[in-house]
Parts: C-alpha cells; sequence; structure tokens
C-alpha cells in the first residue's frame, strides 16, 4: 500500500518485429520523455527528471525484464526492458518504488509480466505493431497529445503498508514480514479510511476464529487511539496503527500468510 501506481496495463502479443532487449540509456531516455509527457498533461511543472537509481531486473530465466528508474525530486517509472511489451510499465509523480519491498499485489503482477516475456522469447513471438509505434514515440520524444487533466490532491494522507511494522499484531510465522504474516491489503486500505474518519471512538461486538491459532478481538473493549496515528507509521504510532490494522483484518475473517493474506468479498 506505500506506493499509489499509476499502471498502464498494455501487454499485447501479436504481429512485428521479434523480442529485442533495450539498454539502459535507451530505458532512461524513454522513462525521462514518458514522465515529462504526462507531467504536463497533469498541468504540473515538471523540469527533465534526473535519475537517483536505475536498477535492472531480471525474469527467472535470466532475460532483461524492466528497468526500475527512481527519480531524485520524487516519482519513478518502469519501464519494459524489452521492445516486445509496451514501453511503460507504471509510474508515479510521488514516492520511489523498492523493488525489494514489494506488495504481495505488486509482486504478483510484476510476476505475471515476467512470465509473458520469457514466453515470448522463448517462443519468437513478433509483436503488434502498435508496440513499435509505442517504442518510437516514447524514444524521440514523439508521444501524442494528451488532453490536459485537472489534479485533484488525494483525500487520504495516510501512506499505511501490511508488512513489518504495521503488522505488529498480527500472527507470528518464521517466513512473514519480521516473523509475523502479512497484515492484508483489504485491513490496511479499511483502516485508513477510518483513519481519514478518526471513526469509531470504540468498535462494537467482538470477532473470533481459528486460524492455525485461536483468534479473538474484543473491538468493544478496544478505544482506538486516533491522535497517535501518523501518515508513516513510527515508533511512537506503531502499537496504535497496528492495533487498528489487525482488527480490521480480524473483522473481515482475515485468510492470514506469510506471503500475502487475504479476505473474502462475502466478509
Amino acid at each position: 500500500m506505500k506506493n499509489i501506481l499509476s499502471i498502464c496495463l498494455g501487454i499485447v502479443i501479436s504481429i512485428g518485429l521479434f523480442a529485442q532487449a533495450i539498454s539502459k540509456d535507451e530505458a532512461i531516455i524513454a522513462g525521462s520523455n514518458f514522465y515529462k509527457h504526462k507531467a504536463q498533461a497533469f498541468d504540473l511543472v515538471k523540469s527533465t527528471p534526473v535519475v537517483k537509481e536505475e536498477r535492472l531486473i531480471k525474469s527467472p530465466a535470466g532475460n532483461d525484464a524492466l528497468y526500475v528508474l527512481n527519480y531524485q525530486k520524487g516519482g519513478f517509472v518502469i519501464v519494459s526492458a524489452n521492445k516486445s511489451i509496451a514501453p511503460v510499465l507504471a509510474y508515479s509523480f510521488e514516492s520511489t518504488f523498492d523493488y525489494d519491498d514489494l506488495a504481495p499485489a505488486n509482486q504478483l503482477w510484476i510476476d505475471k509480466y515476467m512470465e509473458q516475456l520469457d514466453l515470448i522469447i522463448e517462443n519468437d513471438i513478433e509483436n503488434d505493431y502498435r508496440i513499435d509505434q509505442m517504442w518510437e514515440e516514447v524514444l524521440n520524444n514523439e508521444l501524442p497529445d494528451s488532453k490536459s487533466v485537472k489534479g485533484v490532491s488525494q483525500l487520504i494522507e495516510t501512506r499505511w503498508n501490511q508488512n513489518s511494522p504495521y503488522n505488529y499484531y498480527c500472527p507470528e510465522h518464521p517466513q512473514g514480514p519480521g516473523g509475523k504474516v502479512y497484515a492484508g491489503c483489504v485491513a490496511t486500505a479499511m483502516a485508513q479510511v477510518m483513519k481519514f474518519w478518526d471513526y469509531p471512538e470504540t468498535g462494537r461486538g467482538s470477532a473470533e476464529y481459528f486460524w492455525g491459532v485461536y483468534i479473538e478481538v474484543d473491538f468493544e473493549g478496544t478505544e482506538y487511539k486516533w491522535d497517535e496515528m501518523t501518515n508513516s507509521i513510527n515508533t511512537m504510532s506503531r502499537d496504535a496503527i497496528a492495533e487498528l490494522i489487525y482488527h480490521c483484518g480480524v473483522s473481515v475473517g482475515m485468510d492470514y500468510g506469510p506471503d500475502g493474506s487475504g479476505s473474502s468479498i462475502s466478509n
């Protein structure tokens, strides 16, 4: 939940040139041109972004898969490392992208992307002419004009996550972050909405179920410490935030796990 991704899903397979890896310099050019183009569409004053960190990620088969470009003044672009895939996979004008600390949903998305890339390369599948055109546009800075978009500041200012220490009160598991299971994206999102309203002061009722261990929470007997909850967790706010997130998870019968936690929509 720490990063808000504007994901450009353009992974299309059809007819055109065969798979072709791109260089680091090409990735930086593509990312810079795309970033500036999108910033103009949102009426954001953005100069040419300066790369603070670039990282090449390889697929399980050893193919160059994607470049993560984090910029000095904030923001990032994830560029495909192969011209068989649409140039830009994701971008943001804020925060950074930490590949070593991905939310399970983001990790799943990238894993599926890599599977598709390896399949394309292994089978010499030709790519769609539209993909070729997208690469020409982004590398030559000839991106089509975008409609001006009025930016709206985010309503929720918290940037909470589901790993450690946000999962401080969750069940223990040696393979999970910080020795505990993930708190769950449902619980993290739910908790942030509740924090936006600072509501309720106390919960209602209780919940209990068995998940390897017996889980029980008394919502009615808990007074939530809204004033202690900060936008990003720290040593002083950890207990208040982690307690709220854990209670949210239990309230929806969270199916906890060390690789990711989820809940049924029926809950």
